[in-house]
């Protein structure tokens, strides 16, 4: 997914499921499956129903993405 043709978008994780695999709710009201990258696997404890992240999509694939950066609360 990595390259010119992916694109960012923001949303709050729903749900979470097994494997690291999370629903994410988009702003603009659509949800998606949001999974971790194999690196950042360890840090799936960390990220909890009601966090905001950032996914990371492919245009040939729009129903799921990465999810490369969790928004820290203030």
């Amino acid at each position: 997914m990595s390259g010119k043709s992916a694109f960012c978008v923001e949303g709050k994780i729903v749900a979470t499921l097994d494997n690291s695999v999370f629903v994410v709710s988009l702003t603009n009201g659509h949800q998606m499956l949001g999974h971790l990258a194999r690196v950042q696997k360890p840090l799936a404890k960390h990220v909890k129903v009601g966090d905001v992240v950032t996914i990371q999509l492919s245009p040939c694939d729009l129903s799921q993405g990465r999810v490369i950066l969790k928004e820290d609360k203030l």
